[in-house]
């Protein structure tokens, strides 16, 4: 099923201001924000409209979580975090969809929740962590 009107119903373009898509997965599509003020950050947005986690039917719920496991895993060994945040959101963007974010000892909110909206530049490599995250297992483009 899939909302019209939802940004994360009509990839890979959605969001292309922020997000860059990877790929998709089974149950998942996997973005990269252009940002990368926390190196390999990431959303993995479930492939059918759902606005809330309970909606998911059993099968794809286990999916889904067994695929945000497996971005953690791969983002864990190719960069290295100190830490990996999750967030489930969704006041403003109504499907369900995990931040993925890796946080550095180094980085200026570690200890606290994740800056959405960080006040330095945006990255200028969120083209090589894309290309990275193309080693997730199970990715298509």
């Amino acid at each position: 099923m899939k909302n019209a009107s939802c940004a994360y119903c009509t990839p890979p373009d959605g969001k292309a201001d922020v997000l860059a898509f990877v790929g998709s997965l089974e149950f998942s599509d996997l973005y990269v924000f252009k940002d990368q003020f926390h190196r390999g950050r990431c959303v993995l947005a479930t492939r059918g409209h759902y606005e809330e986690l309970h909606e998911l039917e059993p099968t794809v719920y286990a999916g889904y979580m067994a695929e945000i496991r497996t971005v953690a895993q791969t983002i864990s060994e190719l960069f290295h975090p100190d830490k990996i945040n999750y967030a489930l959101y969704g006041d403003t963007v109504r499907h369900v969809h995990m931040h993925i974010v890796p946080k550095y000892k180094e980085s200026k909110d570690w200890g606290s929740p994740f800056l959405l909206n960080p006040e330095s530049k945006p990255s200028t490599d969120w083209q090589d962590v894309v290309e990275l995250l193309r080693k997730v297992p199970g990715t298509k483009l």
